[in-house]
């Protein structure tokens, strides 16, 4: 009688497995539904029980057509639908991306379920493919999963990094957590991070991990281009103008060169004095600068790490900087080219030396016709803005801006 009793016991719990299985898949596609790859559905809630007075059943489909219309309602900011009174056994049909939709058929369903069982096959434990259960399996522990998820819907994908670091590290074989992590790490451009996550969730079976791979990664988990493919593809960017296209290019170089054992300090200054200028001249000096110390504390003898900065340095109006960053160039490394361009930055902005002795006339623009501003007398301290042939741009100590014939300029 024991025996018996344990039977009638045991069935409708095998039965709630393969129902709770589809309902856990189908949340989460009707979660991420029309949202593209870039959806990350969070962990689906319990199963309800099936409602048998409504049509619905213990298995697999009639979980998954349930959870279909409950994550799109999560999804969308609503409650679940399970009280509008939905004939639970023809759901899948209305469901988002449902049969009436043209979008998701039987053969859908049938699919998922038969992704859900060979990714069992596939996987360490036992595998009840009449039941849909898991036996021997260890029950995950889902409390750093969703912290990791508010992380990353929050966008601290670092902290987030963090929290599916220690749940992969005790559920090696969960196959989301490889791919919320390898997602964390893609937002942060990590992207030999990303591909290897993603190499270890499509292994384990899940289906985003393997979109993604196939996206971003080669087929054994290393990224599609080399550190040299995305730097040349910055400079050809960055040439064209297309400075934020650039700087995305030159960033993933430079993720690519550091992430191997052995660094070359040289190609890594390189890409920094690249990703530098692109900053620059986008309109950010200031990260610019951060870019060029970065690469000088590499490579200490690059000519133009030193003149850049320089460069980026009167942008910011920081003259005095400037002109010593542009001096440090001028006796740095071996690029006479480029020591020679610094030099003639010194002699255009850095040359306050003072105007001869006597009275000048300070004119609005250079043309014969120009407004005279006022005519100068004495020595006057100044600095070279730009010079011409026949008229030199300069501003005075005072701030006063103007030109005055070249002829009358002093050594």
């Amino acid at each position: 009688m024991k025996k018996l009793l344990l039977v009638f016991l045991f069935i409708p719990l095998i039965s709630f497995s393969q129902y709770s299985n589809g309902y856990r898949d189908g949340w989460k596609k009707g979660y991420c539904f029309e949202k593209g790859y870039s959806c990350v559905a969070p962990y689906p809630p319990m199963a309800p029980t099936p409602n048998l007075t409504k049509g619905e059943d213990f298995n697999y489909k009639s979980g998954y057509s349930r959870g279909l219309l409950d994550g799109r309602a999560a999804s969308s900011g609503g409650n679940s639908s399970r009280s509008k009174g939905v004939d639970w056994s023809k759901a899948y049909e209305y469901a988002p991306g449902g049969a009436k939709s043209q979008q998701m058929t039987n053969d859908a369903i049938d699919r998922a379920l038969n992704e859900r069982r060979s990714y069992n096959r596939g996987s360490s434990s036992n595998y009840n493919y009449s039941s849909g259960s898991t036996s021997n399996a260890p029950s995950i522990n889902y409390s750093l999963y969703n912290i990791g998820m508010k992380k990353y819907n929050a966008y601290d994908y670092e902290g987030a990094i963090r929290d599916f670091t220690a749940h992969i590290q005790k559920y090696p074989n969960n196959d989301e957590g490889w791919l919320i992590r390898g997602l964390a790490k893609l937002r942060l451009k990590i992207w030999s991070g990303a591909c290897y996550d993603f190499k270890r969730g499509a292994d384990l079976g899940n289906e985003d991990a393997q979109k993604y791979l196939i996206e971003y990664c080669n087929s054994d988990g290393t990224p599609q281009k080399y550190a040299s493919d995305w730097y040349n593809e910055g400079r050809k960017k960055a040439q064209n103008g297309d400075y934020q296209g650039a700087i995305y290019a030159f960033t993933t170089a430079i993720e690519l060169l550091t992430s191997v054992t052995n660094i070359n300090e040289n190609d890594v200054a390189i890409v920094y004095n690249d990703r530098a200028a692109s900053k620059r001249e986008s309109g950010d000096p200031t990260g610019a600068i951060v870019d060029y110390n970065k690469g000088i504390a590499l490579d200490p003898n690059y000519t133009t790490l030193w003149g850049g900065r320089g460069t980026a340095k009167s942008y910011l109006k920081d003259m005095v900087g400037a002109c010593m960053d542009w001096k440090t160039a001028t006796i740095t490394g071996e690029n006479e080219v480029a020591k020679k361009f610094y030099q003639e930055k010194i002699d255009e902005y850095c040359n306050n030396g003072y105007l001869k002795t006597g009275n000048y006339t300070l004119y609005s623009d250079a043309s014969s016709s120009s407004e005279v501003l006022h005519k100068i007398k004495g020595e006057v301290r100044y600095r070279v803005i730009k010079k011409g042939w026949s008229y030199t741009l300069i501003e005075t100590d005072n701030g006063e801006r103007g030109y005055i014939l070249t002829y009358d300029l002093g050594n």
